[in-house]
């Protein structure tokens, strides 16, 4: 016998309909957004909205070239899948010594030997190739920091020289200054508007 609702089994009815159709669309956006995280790494949502939280240094003459102009490249375009939580291919590359520990196909480069370095392969791989740095769909390396990559190898792929002890002339020198330049004005952006508050980040 079916139960009696007082004359509101249809509207019963309809309400646990809604209730369903409402977990399962919460379940998908859930998987949804689990996936996206892995692709994208955590906090890629909220991350735009929470300005002023990076920590930048601040370059002078005496600041090597890798820091300079070489480490912010990594940061920015592959620390995301390859740190400390996430460490895709085995590769963590927060840290000078981690990233020489390599991943699990070995050195990502060759000191001296750019062809030969497994970092410049991955990131001259067509895009929708599987095996292209960075994947599909995330932040992309420019032509000059591929360039600044390549030639920073090709010299030695050093960690220790200020970038003002390389010829004003060399094609590293020259592209690093340009790289340098760059974030010198990104930091001296101010924008007109206040970033999102805690609060209105915690209602989206």
């Amino acid at each position: 016998m079916a139960p009696d609702y007082g004359g509101h089994g249809k509207y019963f009815v309809l309400v646990v309909d809604v209730v369903k159709s409402v977990r399962t669309r919460a379940k998908e956006c859930f998987q949804y957004f689990l996936g996206s995280v892995l692709t994208h790494g955590e906090n890629f949502v909220l991350a735009p909205l929470q300005g002023g939280t990076e920590e930048t240094t601040a370059i002078t003459d005496s600041t090597t070239l890798y820091v300079a102009a070489i480490e912010p490249i990594l940061r920015h375009k592959c620390m995301s899948c390859h740190n400390d939580k996430k460490a895709k291919g085995k590769l963590i590359m927060t840290a000078v010594e981690k990233i020489m520990k390599g991943g699990k196909h070995g050195p990502i480069w060759v000191a001296r030997d750019p062809e030969k370095s497994t970092i410049i392969k991955r990131i001259h791989l067509p895009e929708e190739n599987d095996d292209h740095m960075p994947p599909s769909g995330k932040p992309q390396l420019s032509k000059n920091e591929m360039h600044l990559i390549y030639y920073w190898i090709l010299e030695g792929a050093d960690f220790t020289t200020a970038w003002t002890q390389f010829n004003k002339q060399d094609s590293l020198r020259l592209l690093a200054n340009e790289s340098i330049q760059q974030q010198r004005q990104a930091a001296g952006i101010h924008y007109s508007f206040p970033f999102a508050s805690q609060e209105t980040i915690r209602m989206l």
